[in-house]
């Protein structure tokens, strides 16, 4: 019933709501060299809690911190203390981009939308996480090469800024995302523990700039992957894209209604859901000749500290539409 589906977002939304710092932030994924994440994170749940009922509050204070603390040289990084990048960027775009607050200043999301392009890879057409000339000791290294999941949140983040100006920049990401599909119907993952993350953000953006038949390959796959036990990040990912995909006649309903209740079943009584070490950090020495490895940074998967990154990620795939009163999570034994 819907009333199940109000209950679950109600609880997770005070969940994420009660870790929210007083200035305004979150943060999540502490990593040993530069602490935990708070602009990067707060974008995404930020993001997620648009729409929602009764969250204006968090994210007022939200956008008003991420504005007063944007990076002096433009755009945001995981922290205060980390380089701008592209994915940290263009999770705050999006949310900005989207939210009334903030959407109808057009000069200040231009300015902070042209910031983001400088990531963008000429050569491929997709946006690498750190820029080659900020990153000098990463210059060579994959933290500085295109990457399928920071390229299509960059492409969220600008299909929000509704213009002719970003088409060509939209164009060569739709490119890029189309030659690095793989066979099977998913992308490869640089800084996720798993395809899943990648693979729903590409097939949300495929699907929003018409390219119905990659999306539909990459829904396939998502498909295939719900025989096998899922977690709840990739759980609610997998539901995110099915609901993406907007088509009753392909049978992605019903589909989205079953990992629906999965998701439901999956919440624990404080609000969030379980997490695990989803979060990648690699070796950006890795590949690289010894003489050019200028430190040591082993590659390691972090876990989130407070699960709110799984836990705003369901509850932004939970929002987008109506149980059906025949999938009741009662009823299903």
């Amino acid at each position: 019933m819907e009333k199940d589906k109000t209950t679950a977002l109600k609880k997770g939304i005070a969940y994420i709501g009660a870790l929210q710092n007083g200035h305004g932030y979150w943060e999540d994924f502490a990593v040993s060299e530069v602490g935990s994440s708070n602009q990067w994170v707060t974008g995404y749940i930020g993001y997620a809690l648009l729409q929602q009922n009764n969250t204006s509050e968090y994210l007022k204070k939200a956008a008003a911190w991420l504005l007063a603390n944007e990076l002096p040289g433009g755009g945001w990084g995981y922290n205060h203390n980390t380089l701008a990048d592209a994915d940290s960027t263009a999770n705050v775009v999006r949310m900005l981009a989207n939210f009334n607050e903030v959407n109808g200043n057009r000069e200040l999301l231009h300015r902070l939308a042209d910031f983001l392009l400088s990531f963008q890879d000429h050569d491929t057409g997709g946006f690498v996480t750190y820029r080659p000339d900020t990153a000098q000791v990463f210059a060579r290294s994959k933290w500085c090469k295109s990457e399928i999941s920071v390229t299509a949140m960059s492409g969220l983040a600008l299909l929000g800024i509704a213009g002719k100006r970003y088409r060509e920049v939209l164009l060569h990401i739709k490119k890029f995302l189309l030659k690095r599909q793989l066979p099977e119907g998913c992308w490869d993952s640089y800084w996720w523990n798993g395809r899943m993350y990648g693979v729903s953000l590409s097939v949300n953006f495929l699907k929003q700039t018409g390219e119905d038949a990659a999306a539909k390959k990459g829904l396939a796959w998502i498909i295939g992957q719900l025989d096998s036990p899922l977690s709840p990040f990739d759980t609610a990912l997998a539901l995110s894209a099915l609901e993406a995909a907007h088509d009753r006649r392909a049978g992605y309903a019903e589909i989205a209604d079953t990992v629906l209740l999965r998701l439901l079943k999956m919440q624990r009584p404080d609000g969030s859901w379980n997490s695990g070490p989803i979060l990648k950090v690699p070796n950006p020495y890795e590949n690289l000749p010894p003489w050019e490895r200028t430190g040591n940074i082993p590659t390691r998967c972090v876990e989130e500290q407070h699960r709110l990154f799984t836990t705003a990620t369901a509850v932004g795939a939970l929002k987008r539409r109506p149980l059906s009163p025949s999938q009741h999570p009662d009823s299903q034994g």
